[in-house]
């Protein structure tokens, strides 16, 4: 006698019902034609909920609907994401109760998204979500979160953090209302540290605290992203200076990423990567990596000293290096100025030295990237809008010795030349090094 689909084995009939061969709407049919299929794909339709608001969404008052009349299905929510489109808009009091209602009920959720999408213009205040879910549901399973463009409190994220499965939480506020968004962290019981291995936060110069209070949490963190914004406001509560704010997660750390600006008073040019055992990967804005001071509101940065010795301050496991260097700055001197010193003299010995001393400080360098922000658009990196650097022969040589892909982006300098605009390229505005015009005589 032929055989039949219903004849096959449950973890053959998963596997051919799976969401990655049928859409949502096949699923449901199948569902429909007969209680053991309905058995089989019921768990896979619920497995992950996207919940979409960009006006009346019927299928999802239909999940509401679905849940209040069966509750055992919340249970088979694993992933449960939320999104809603025209800047936040359409959020609104009753998204709010559906939120609550979902992550009230699903106790097995273990991957949780929260997002506002078409951002054509930041549209404030942007939503907030109430952290009151969690005094219901205790979420053991939850292990990773993710919130774009959607505020949660201080409290809600503390709480995330000491969930006992939590792994990585990916944070983008948008709002940096403290009215609106609480600026208490949860009391941490004693006895409990934070499990997590992966954080990343966009922050502002309120949240610097907090986060570092976060990092005093966990004992086992492995990456970390990080965005202080304009750092203007010294906390006198808060780290004084970046070793210190990295400090709880030195040994643990093998990926670091850090964007952003500080302070004269923040001393972030004293952070000393050698003694980070475990670092890999290194991704760090200039101010925050060099001695930098800033003039006319932060919009110009002005390096006192060389770069020489770099180094010396970097993980001797380091694999990957990049450094973002702001608009006002400039990745082949350090002194260059928008006003005052807008011609680039060359200097690249620091640069150089990554290869000089890979041996003995550097030995598993593989890739180093220096990249500036475009005059183009000052909040990017577009490579479109960058090129690439000559490298001197010496020093793409030594580079391709030591086995270190080096890529150097510079920006296409835009500066005045006898009182008019010369846009023409790096080439017009770098007064090339006296050791590259002896290797072009030779």
């Amino acid at each position: 006698m032929a055989l039949k689909l219903g004849d096959l084995p449950n973890e053959l009939l998963i596997k051919i019902f799976h969401r990655n061969r049928l859409s949502n709407d096949d699923m449901c049919t199948v569902a429909r034609t007969c209680k053991h299929f309905s058995k089989v794909v019921i768990p896979l339709i619920y497995s992950n909920v996207k919940v979409k608001r960009r006006a009346n969404d019927e299928r999802t008052f239909g999940l509401i609907q679905s849940i209040t009349d069966n509750p055992s299905r919340a249970e088979l929510i694993l992933k449960l994401s939320f999104s809603w489109s025209n800047n936040g808009t359409t959020f609104r009091e009753d998204q709010e109760r559906i939120v609550q209602f979902l992550l009230r009920r699903t106790t097995r959720l273990q991957i949780l998204k929260l997002k506002v999408i078409t951002l054509s213009q930041y549209a404030m205040p942007f939503p907030v979500v109430s952290g009151a879910f969690l005094h219901v549901n205790p979420m053991t399973a939850l292990r990773r979160v993710e919130v774009a463009y959607v505020n949660i409190t201080w409290e809600t994220l503390g709480k995330f953090l000491l969930l006992p499965q939590m792994s990585a939480v990916f944070f983008t506020p948008m709002d940096q209302d403290p009215d609106r968004i609480d600026e208490h962290l949860p009391q941490r019981p004693a006895d409990r540290q934070s499990r997590i291995e992966y954080l990343a936060i966009e922050g502002h110069p309120k949240s610097v605290q907090h986060v570092h209070e976060l990092l005093r949490w966990s004992d086992n963190l492995r990456a970390l992203l990080f965005d202080f914004g304009s750092y203007t406001t010294l906390n006198i509560n808060g780290p004084s200076t970046l070793q210190k704010f990295l400090a709880p997660i030195s040994q643990t750390l093998f990926f670091l990423d850090l964007q952003g600006c500080h302070t004269d008073d923040f001393h972030c040019a004293t952070v000393d990567f050698s003694n980070f055992p475990v670092l890999k990967t290194l991704g760090i804005s200039q101010s925050l990596l060099f001695p930098t001071f800033f003039e006319q509101d932060g919009e110009y940065s002005v390096e006192p000293y060389t770069r020489n010795g770099l180094y010396l301050r970097l993980p001797k496991k380091l694999e990957d290096l990049t450094v973002f260097f702001d608009f006002g700055s400039a990745i082949l001197d350090h002194q260059y100025h928008t006003i005052r010193h807008n011609f680039v003299n060359e200097e690249y010995d620091w640069i150089e030295e990554l290869a000089i001393f890979k041996p003995d400080f550097l030995p598993n360098l593989k890739r180093v990237r220096f990249t500036e922000h475009s005059d183009a658009n000052r909040e990017s990196h577009d490579v479109m809008q960058l090129r690439p650097w000559s490298t001197p022969k010496a020093v793409k040589t030594l580079f391709e010795t030591r086995d270190i892909n080096l890529k150097v982006l510079i920006r296409s300098y835009s500066v005045l030349r006898n009182g008019l605009s010369d846009a023409n390229g790096a080439e017009n505005v770098v007064n090339f090094s006296q050791r590259r015009l002896l290797e072009l005589d030779v």
